[in-house]
């Protein structure tokens, strides 16, 4: 690499100051850069390589090799020992292939989804093009009614939708073991959900020849 890379002192996964294909993992203050497949950018927000209009890129050539800081979530702290078992790394989602997490301090779970036209891929733990882990068959988001910031169930228990000001339907999961109740519009026990048609896992088999 030709920057002379000096990683801040938490680890974790970073944008490369001047090339918006490559992010770095910084582990122990040493960084290892990396490069996204096909023409992706990495997202700082999302921590994963993005379509490139969406990644928000701000790398550039004559940058100097400062790490630019990393983005805070505003998120609450979402434990997931089970699913988080390392530091600064990503682990795919369960039972959605479009999403995964962002685990921190080996336990805490950022939930996280590839932007829509991506999946994840467990094995380069990266969101990659659909042709590249035909295995996932993602669910259609809902259209946003634009007179409100309504919610909408997802396929996946946990799962639900929140239109933002622009219409745009963003996924969010439900914390501590929750699943998403319809009626009320809000995350509750399990008890008093009844999912219907929602299913816990979108993985699909792979045709055979």
């Amino acid at each position: 690499d030709p920057c002379d890379l000096v990683c801040p002192k938490e680890s974790g996964l970073f944008s490369h100051p001047q090339d918006c294909t490559k992010w770095v993992h910084c582990t122990h203050n040493q960084p290892f850069v990396k490069t996204c497949p096909f023409v992706l950018h990495f997202n700082p927000l999302l921590r994963v390589c993005d379509w490139p209009d969406t990644a928000n890129c701000q790398a550039s050539l004559d940058s100097d090799c400062a790490i630019p800081d990393p983005i805070i979530p505003t998120e609450e702290p979402n434990p997931k020992p089970e699913i988080c078992d390392c530091d600064c790394c990503l682990r795919p989602h369960p039972d959605d292939c479009t999403a995964y997490y962002y685990c921190e301090n080996g336990t805490d779970a950022e939930f996280l989804t590839c932007t829509e036209g991506l999946v994840f891929h467990p094995n380069v733990s990266q969101c990659v093009l659909p042709e590249a882990y035909p295995e996932c068959q993602p669910e259609k988001p809902p259209t946003c009614d634009p007179t409100c910031e309504c919610l909408y169930p997802a396929e996946g228990c946990t799962e639900y939708y929140k239109c933002n000001g622009d219409g745009v339907p963003v996924k969010h999961e439900c914390y501590g073991g929750l699943y998403f109740n319809d009626e009320k519009h809000t995350c509750d026990f399990p008890e008093n959900v009844s999912c219907g048609q929602r299913k816990a896992s979108r993985l699909a088999p792979l045709p055979h020849d």
